[in-house]
């Protein structure tokens, strides 16, 4: 999938008599690696994340209104439990001819859920596994779906100090 387009993921069940749809797309990342910049034009140093999702909660009828092509598969995923999920994969899904996208807001101020699950809802270091942190807080990463063009907000992990660096250079070295 290229950068800018979205798809239709799925339909899944829920503990409700409501519908679960999942979206994806490819955001583009920031790059502060200047030989990734240098090469932006090099399919080998692709700078793109992988694919983020979004979901949204709907009554199946109203779904299958906008998405009546996939009537049985909505109907499948109503009539299943949480675990029930059919999966559709269309490429930028529209409705009323408006094409649904995936947003990405980054902050530092944590939902009520976030707050209390720090540990698995902040963004996480994939090298370190320590938590991201921007001006010193966690960075707690939001996606929804929209109409239209995303204006992402991805804000950049704080950068580790040259004394971090050194101290733990020097732990290692004793170690």
């Amino acid at each position: 999938m290229e950068l800018g387009n979205s798809i239709l993921v799925s339909f899944k069940g829920t503990s409700t008599s409501k519908i679960q749809i999942t979206l994806g797309e490819k955001i583009p990342s920031k790059s502060g690696n200047p030989l990734a910049l240098l090469n932006a034009s090099d399919a080998s140093f692709n700078t793109t994340s992988k694919a983020r999702r979004a979901w949204l909660t709907a009554e199946p009828n109203d779904a299958k209104t906008y998405f009546p092509q996939y009537a049985s598969q909505i109907d499948e995923a109503a009539a299943g439990d949480k675990s029930t999920e059919v999966f559709v994969g269309e490429l930028n899904p529209s409705i009323d001819e408006q094409v649904l996208r995936v947003e990405v807001k980054d902050t530092t101020i944590p939902t009520a859920y976030q707050a209390d699950n720090v540990e698995s809802t902040a963004k996480v270091n994939p090298s370190t596994g320590e938590l991201q942190l921007f001006e010193g807080k966690p960075i707690f990463s939001n996606t929804r779906v929209i109409f239209g063009k995303p204006d992402h907000n991805i804000l950049d992990a704080d950068k580790v100090s040259v004394a971090q660096v050194s101290t733990m250079v020097a732990e290692d070295m004793v170690a």
